[in-house]
This record gives structure tokens, sequence and C-alpha cells, in this order.
């Protein structure tokens, strides 16, 4: 189990202000939105995997860091959460969003 797992407990669901402190502390964050939302709003240094591609972008996230996954309210990055978790990475889904993640203070274009 990760260090983020015990310090967030085993659900994969995290918030705004957890997605924060795990960027901050090393981990990658993840956008599954389809470009057109980005272009309103994104996270900055969001790497751009939109959801119907994560199954077969996988590998070029390694399994070294944890992954914050994002999308506008939740359901697409659970989804592809649970799609990286099947390929062994240690990946979290943000409740709330991307504006979850604005409201706690995260960085965004």
């Amino acid at each position: 189990m990760s260090f983020f797992a015990k310090l967030f407990g085993s659900s994969n669901k995290i918030g705004g202000a957890e997605a924060v402190l795990m960027v901050k502390d090393g981990a990658r964050l993840v956008d599954v939105r389809t470009a057109a939302e980005r272009r309103g709003n994104c996270p900055r240094r969001a790497t751009h995997i939109p959801v119907e591609k994560v199954a077969q972008q996988c590998g070029q996230l390694g399994t070294k860091k944890p992954v914050v996954v994002v999308c506008a309210h939740g359901p697409r990055a659970r989804a592809a959460c649970s799609t990286m978790r099947r390929n062994g990475i240690d990946a979290y889904w943000v409740r709330g969003g991307v504006r979850a993640w604005e409201t706690a203070g995260g960085a965004m274009k």
C-alpha cells in the first residue's frame, strides 16, 4: 500500500485539498476531459489523456509515482482511475473534479 493510500485510506476517491497536496509531493496530475473542455480552464502541468484513450496510454504514466486523475465532476476520473489501477498504477480520482482542484488552490492555466 502506498504512502498516500495509508494517509487517505483505501478508497481511491480524494478531495481537492488532498489532490493538491499529493501533486505538491510529486504525484502526477492527469486530466481526462476532452480537448474542448480543457480550452476553457485546465490544471497547470496536467498531462492530458482523454478518458477514452486511458487504456492505450497507461504505459506512458509509469508506476513509480502516484497519479491524481481529474475530470469535470468526477465520474470519468473514477473510470480512468479504475483502468489505471488494473494496469498497476497507484491512481486516485478527485471528487468534484476541476472545480474541487481549483477551489483547493490547485494551479490553473
